[in-house]
């Protein structure tokens, strides 16, 4: 897998927690309650969105 810097600032604001909302993107029958959240071949594919929050208090969505 390909690697990134890490993301530490905003516009010279530092980020102090990122947030990732996640949802199955395949329901399983309604008997059996299973729902698949990952592939291999496509990391993170389940986020719907990805929130960072900077120490002045301000949350921006990257997705």
């Amino acid at each position: 897998m390909e690697q990134f810097a890490h993301v530490t600032k905003i516009n010279n604001h530092c980020i102090v927690r990122w947030v990732g909302t996640e949802m199955a993107f395949a329901g399983g029958a309604a008997d059996d309650g299973m729902v698949t959240c990952t592939h291999p071949d496509v990391p993170y594919l389940q986020f719907i969105s990805l929130d960072v929050q900077l120490e002045n208090g301000l949350v921006y969505r990257m997705l």
